[in-house]
């Protein structure tokens, strides 16, 4: 053999050597058994484990890089470590972690590949298990929190069960769907075209007739009424269901 092309091949052998031996990267690991393919959902947990360590929150994990699953012939565990190109920012999500795999064979032997993920941050948010028709009060046990993509969700879309409890469905709201603030309302006390009852309070003269409520309203707001004693419109605030004052105390 020429002494040039043996000393290229001497230099080659080392390359290989010294990258194949390479000892692993510090982050995060998982462990493959013996003829156990990486898939992606083992790969999904790793970069889970990697943004956990940087802040809370789940996420919704895509990953792009490698090409899934991948074959694993050997006959021991085999030790895959995630190293992270950059630390997993804020935002909107739709980002891309980036960083590399280090497979490491009973041997102790490393090999390198590229990974690409995408990530989508996942909030936890109330939808109806069940349509809701316009009109319908709103109670907790009409409702389930799940996940669901921040990059996706309207800025709108309500949060907990706190902001739901009690209040009006304004709108027809689909099952399974996110809430939005709009598709609630405090719940109407008076209703317009129904019977409503009207307290004049004067000092200490306190006057009730029946009337016909010309608004909705809810609990303090102030709605119309048409007196049917005297014919004559009135204006007074919501005090309780059915119910309107006019007057100093009202």
């Amino acid at each position: 053999m020429p002494p040039r092309f043996s000393g290229w091949c001497r230099t080659a052998a080392l390359l290989a050597a010294l990258l194949l031996a390479h000892p692993a990267a510090a982050g995060v690991s998982i462990t493959i058994a013996p003829g156990m393919a990486l898939d992606e959902p083992a790969l999904q947990a790793l970069v889970r484990q990697e943004l956990a360590a940087g802040r809370d929150g789940d996420w919704l994990i895509r990953i792009v890089q490698p090409a899934l699953p991948l074959g694993n012939p050997s006959a021991a565990p085999v030790l895959v470590t995630l190293t992270a190109d950059q630390p997993a920012s804020g935002g909107s999500g739709g980002r891309r972690l980036t960083g590399w795999l280090a497979v490491q064979d009973g041997t102790g032997h490393v090999g390198r590949l590229r990974m690409v993920a995408v990530l989508d941050e996942v909030v936890t948010v109330p939808v109806p298990v069940e349509a809701l028709p316009a009109g319908a009060l709103v109670t907790p046990e009409q409702f389930r929190m799940v996940p669901w993509p921040l990059q996706r969700l309207d800025p709108d879309a309500l949060r907990s069960m706190a902001e739901l409890d009690g209040m009006e469905v304004v709108r027809r709201l689909p099952a399974g769907r996110p809430v939005l603030r709009n598709g609630l309302q405090q719940p109407r006390m008076v209703r317009r075209g129904e019977p409503v009852r009207i307290n004049f309070v004067r000092g200490g003269l306190r006057l009730s007739v029946t009337g016909t409520a010309l608004d909705d309203g809810a609990l303090g707001a102030t709605v119309r009424a048409s007196n049917l004693t005297s014919a004559r419109q009135v204006q007074g605030r919501v005090v309780a269901a059915g119910e309107i004052a006019i007057g100093e105390d009202s």
